[in-house]
């Protein structure tokens, strides 16, 4: 899980909807928070699927 974490910073998009989609899997509601959270992402890719995800 802290891998993931870490991977929501990542400066490159493709690598945050990635961690994106592995939160997603997981399903937790802790998860949820942090998917939450995500929706201030700069790319507007990740901020949709995120929104998706929820």
């Amino acid at each position: 899980m802290p891998a993931l974490l870490s991977g929501l910073e990542a400066p490159v998009s493709n690598l945050r909807k990635s961690v994106v989609i592995a939160l997603g899997k997981i399903g937790d509601r802790s998860v949820r928070l942090l998917l939450a959270s995500v929706r201030n992402d700069p790319d507007a890719q990740v901020r949709k699927l995120a929104v998706q995800l929820l």
